[in-house]
């Protein structure tokens, strides 16, 4: 049996990038996306909406909190990564994207990324 792990997800930011430093002052960007699925139920239109959590490092992260803002429609193309924590007493678990590639789907954001190098580290 073949693992695979892999995903690719489009949709727009629902707030600015949040740029930050790893313990080895790796830059890290933290983006939030939301996805609208439309479908329909017995003729009946309806929008399912989800939200993810992206992870990106080194020049993504960069590249990410200069150039994109709030609404920016992205493609993310990565891998899912399972976190958990405890927080007073109460325990935490979440699904993130993490981050090989983050496209930039307008024209003002694409010439910015044109001048930022593209390759991504996780």
């Amino acid at each position: 049996m073949v693992n695979m792990n892999e995903v690719k997800f489009t949709g727009r930011l629902i707030k600015d990038p949040v740029l930050r430093e790893t313990k080895s002052g790796k830059p890290a960007c933290n983006l939030s996306v939301a996805n609208n699925r439309k479908y329909s139920i017995n003729g009946e239109d309806r929008i399912e909406t989800t939200f993810m959590d992206v992870e990106t490092y080194g020049a993504s992260a960069t590249a990410a909190a200069k150039c994109l803002k709030k609404g920016a429609p992205v493609l993310v193309d990565g891998s899912l990564k399972f976190q958990s924590w405890e927080s007073n007493g109460q325990k935490h678990s979440k699904v993130v994207i993490l981050a090989q590639r983050v496209q930039f789907l307008e024209k003002a954001q694409l010439a910015a990324q044109a001048a930022q190098p593209l390759a991504m580290a996780a």
